[in-house]
């Protein structure tokens, strides 16, 4: 038989908190939250955060000059 195990993060407050969570709500370890992988979730990121995890830049086209 296996017992699922639910894995837990340990995620920055300031990050948790765009989730609406705050250590009244989740386990406190220092200046971090314990949060569930349905936790993380909930967490918004910009584009710009998105694009930097990824390992991706902005790509700007190159301007063309016709002579």
């Amino acid at each position: 038989m296996e017992i699922n195990m639910e894995k837990y993060y340990r995620i920055k407050k300031e990050h948790a908190e765009r989730a609406g969570l705050d250590a009244t709500l989740r386990m406190e370890d220092g200046d971090d939250l314990l949060l569930s992988e349905k936790d993380v979730r909930m967490i918004s990121l910009t584009i710009e955060e998105r694009v930097a995890v990824l390992g991706g830049s902005e790509y700007v086209e190159p301007i063309t000059t016709e002579e």
